[in-house]
């Protein structure tokens, strides 16, 4: 939680409410009309799948090989058809959508990179006819009630994803406005990481059409621990990326993430697990704010500043359809 104090913290609150109900406004550049986030604006789901797509890596312009449409890639339609298969065993809402980056190089022919969160689990170098076993081992509500893993696909499980990773959305075939923005932004991110020292906790990698593409740029956040797992932002830029990760750098434990964040909430869209509803309510009483003030806004130090601890585990861990389903890019 926030601790009562200073007039300043206040005054951050004050104008994330402000920016967060000015949906009728926007503003227009280079030809492309942005609006501003609001929150209620994600599509409810509990589970992503990140596919890195073998032969569509755009290099230093992440993205812009991906056609208007990756759920046809032969890759996601793999994973969708395996999840539809063993959809008995799946309760919860699956995101899938195509990545690239974020560390990872782009897969050799024949193969590709798995993310699923909030599971944490990497596959690297996935054989592509093993893809759509290791999604379902990777979001099934009890993976004992499946097969067990092929050795092959046992082979390419790496460790639990330990990093924050953020995804920004680059699909610009999908939507001009996320081209224009987002791998911009991929670049600023990555050069403030680098700026910061925190290469070995933070990854930035492209993602493709995720949703609300008129807030462009849109980032998914995911890190187990952090306080911001499972949040998304909205009207973000380059210009402003700096600012973005001191924001989840100066996160205390305990602070209910973007929601709470005075340096956040203006960007703040949602949070996967929760409803439109619960995201607007959450968003509403100031995530889980008792009183505002006396947070350093230039940067936490010790245990309070996510940069330095370079462990996201220390304190433990559009369409959708009703029920077990899938959402695709």
């Amino acid at each position: 939680m926030l601790r009562s104090g200073s007039g300043r913290s206040r005054a951050c609150l004050a104008l994330a409410r402000q920016l967060a109900c000015c949906a009728g406004s926007g503003e227009a550049v280079g030809g492309l009309q942005f609006l501003p986030p609001r929150p209620g604006t994600v599509t409810p789901y509990d589970q992503h799948l990140l596919i890195s797509l073998p032969g569509l890596h755009g290099g230093r312009n992440p993205g812009s090989a991906w056609p208007s449409l990756v759920e046809r890639h032969p890759a996601a339609l793999l994973v969708f058809s395996a999840l539809a298969r063993h959809k008995a065993l799946i309760s919860s809402k699956v995101k899938v959508t195509a990545m690239e980056g974020g560390g990872l190089p782009a897969p050799a022919t024949g193969t590709c990179h798995l993310l699923a969160f909030p599971a944490g689990l990497l596959y690297t170098s996935l054989p592509l006819p093993k893809l759509g076993q290791a999604a379902v081992h990777a979001v099934a509500d009890d993976a004992r009630a499946l097969p067990s893993l092929d050795r092959a696909v046992r082979m390419c499980q790496a460790s639990p994803v330990p990093k924050l990773h953020l995804f920004v959305c680059c699909h610009g075939a999908r939507d001009a406005r996320c081209g224009a923005r987002g791998p911009s932004l991929v670049a600023a991110l990555r050069r403030a990481v680098h700026a910061a020292g925190l290469e070995e906790s933070v990854a930035v990698a492209a993602t493709s059409h995720i949703g609300g593409h008129e807030s462009a740029g849109n980032v998914v956040a995911y890190g187990a621990g952090h306080p911001c797992d499972g949040d998304w932002f909205g009207g973000l830029h380059a210009g402003g990326a700096a600012e973005f990760l001191q924001g989840l750098r100066t996160m205390e434990v305990g602070c209910d993430g973007g929601a709470e964040h005075p340096l956040l909430r203006p960007w703040w869209r949602g949070r996967r697990g929760l409803t439109r509803e619960e995201c607007v309510a959450l968003f509403d009483r100031g995530g889980g704010v008792e009183e505002v003030g006396a947070l350093e806004l230039e940067g936490a130090e010790g245990e309070d500043d996510w940069g330095a601890g370079q462990d996201w585990d220390q304190e433990g861990g559009e369409g959708t359809s009703p029920g077990g389903g899938t959402q695709g890019t």
